[in-house]
């Protein structure tokens, strides 16, 4: 199996297996709840196994059938003790699958190995994630990956920057800002996202020990970028983003022809110390814009996508022009 498709089995069932996690167990009461992951944690074993050219042998599906009747026996008893006892168990039975699933040698499971393997399973598992993660990483990087990762990279501050700015300047941004910013004041999707995460490492570690049978080879992470101009792919994803942004903001000066729509709003800045209050935000975005496009244009490496990117630069340079034309009293 390639290095690219053993990356989207193991990263894709993972997931999957961490968002059914997420799902069913998250601030949920022991119950039906556990056997249907404990079954998905059991089927992801089964497919890690059969797809790194391994059989599926009995003593591994007899292991499996024993954690998914054991997350399914949670169902039937409201114990609490039973409930430590049952996740302890299914733990252990999923450790006792994945350790030799990765290394077929069942000959070597004893009652030494059984008491170990929940504590060897989660070291080696948070190594191989780590090392699975790094490889990501590698493949997503590579060559041909590069210029629209690195531009994305870019683009996203920069039009954070000038959303930011631009926020203070119209009440509808100012609006998404604030809500925004309550959302991440409240960090009420941090638990969950918490549990995702360790949901998704312990399958990646678990699912890459399965896997690996043998070095994988990550095609072109060895060779590193050797230029450090910017490639017209960045350029113009950096400047596309910002035209995208300053459209939206020109399109919402247009609403105020039509009336006071910040005291339509509900903002209590009266449209002239609105024209006012703009006045500063508009200047320093189109002072930094002009610096940027300046900037890129030095910085530019000359390729196929070059028309594009200077139509782009055009737009943008545009767009500022038609902020001197912004609604004012």
């Amino acid at each position: 199996m390639s290095a690219v498709r053993e990356c989207v089995v193991l990263w894709g069932v993972a997931a999957g297996l961490a968002a059914l996690g997420t799902a069913v167990l998250f601030e949920a009461a022991a119950g039906l709840n556990w056997g249907l992951w404990t079954i998905g944690a059991a089927g992801a074993v089964a497919v890690w196994t059969r797809r790194s050219g391994a059989h599926l042998s009995a003593s591994l599906l007899v292991v499996l059938w024993l954690a998914g009747m054991l997350g399914v026996g949670a169902a039937v008893t409201a114990d609490g003790l039973f409930h430590v006892l049952i996740a302890a168990a299914v733990m252990a039975l999923l450790a006792m699958a994945m350790l030799p699933a990765g290394d077929p040698r069942w000959a070597r499971v004893n009652l030494p190995f059984m008491l170990c393997a929940p504590l060897v399973a989660s070291l080696h598992g948070l190594a191989e994630a780590v090392r699975r993660a790094t490889e990501l990483v590698a493949l997503v990087t590579t060559r041909g990956n590069r210029p629209p990762l690195r531009g994305a990279a870019l683009a996203l501050p920069v039009v954070a920057l000038f959303g930011l700015i631009l926020a203070n300047a119209d009440p509808v941004l100012a609006t998404l800002r604030d809500d925004l910013v309550e959302a991440l004041t409240r960090l009420a999707f941090v638990p969950r996202l918490e549990f995702f995460a360790t949901l998704l490492i312990a399958a990646v570690g678990g699912g890459g020990i399965i896997l690996r049978r043998e070095p994988v080879r990550i095609p072109g992470s060895a060779a590193p970028a050797a230029r450090a101009r910017l490639g017209d792919t960045e350029r113009l994803i950096i400047l596309a983003s910002i035209a995208t942004l300053f459209a939206a903001f020109l399109l919402l000066q247009l609403s105020y022809l039509f009336g006071n729509a910040p005291a339509r709003i509900g903002s209590g800045v009266t449209f002239a110390e609105y024209a006012r209050r703009g006045f500063a935000e508009l200047t320093t975005v189109a002072t930094l814009c002009t610096l940027l496009v300046v900037l890129l244009e030095r910085w530019a490496a000359r390729g196929a996508r070059a028309p594009w990117a200077r139509l782009a630069a055009v737009a943008v340079i545009l767009e500022v022009v038609q902020f001197g034309a912004r609604p004012c009293t």
